[in-house]
């Protein structure tokens, strides 16, 4: 029973070329840099006193919680799809 499991896990399992590799890195890549270039541009306003904006440790904690979940979890699993 085992080895049958293990024979349809190994059928299931989808092999992905390099040109999906690819572009799962180029768009983590681009997604990480574009949240953390706003996250700068957000500090920068905040700091010159454009934006006045109550920024507490636990929010920027929750936006590079956010910044490093998106690129690493949800655009791999959206390229995978397409």
């Amino acid at each position: 029973m085992a080895k049958w499991q293990r024979s349809k896990m190994k059928e299931e399992e989808i092999q992905y070329d390099d040109r999906v590799n690819a572009n799962i890195t180029k768009w983590s890549l681009r997604t990480l840099f574009v949240m953390n270039a706003l996250l700068l541009a957000w500090l920068a306003l905040d700091i010159q006193g454009t934006l006045p904006v109550d920024l507490s440790s636990a929010t920027l904690f929750v936006y590079v919680l956010i910044s490093l979940f998106v690129p690493f979890y949800i655009i791999p699993a959206i390229v995978k799809q397409f």
